[in-house]
């Protein structure tokens, strides 16, 4: 769909969501775990993508903020769900300003 939509940026953009962490398809944990639990966590992380948009169309900048931080924790449960029990999850940095 993505190369049928010949848009350079738009292509662009998916390679890069493809290398950052966070948003890469890998991330999410679909193998080994209740099927319940993870439908759970996607559901809850599309809900909290609507209410990034909401914030950014109601400028609230700094709703978005928070909302953007509470997602990023959201996926970084996600990875550790993908972690095998024998290793740590990964490390994650996050600056405040």
């Amino acid at each position: 769909m993505v190369n049928g939509a010949a848009d350079p940026l738009l292509c662009d953009l998916i390679a890069r969501c493809n290398i950052v962490p966070f948003t890469a398809p890998g991330v999410i944990a679909f193998e080994t775990h209740n099927e319940t639990k993870i439908l759970d966590l996607l559901r809850y992380a599309h809900q909290q993508h609507h209410a990034i948009v909401d914030a950014f169309r109601g400028n609230d900048a700094l709703r978005a903020e928070m909302l953007f931080r509470e997602h990023a924790t959201t996926q970084e449960v996600s990875m550790a769900m993908r972690t095998p029990p024998h290793q740590p999850a990964p490390k994650t940095t996050r600056t405040r300003n």
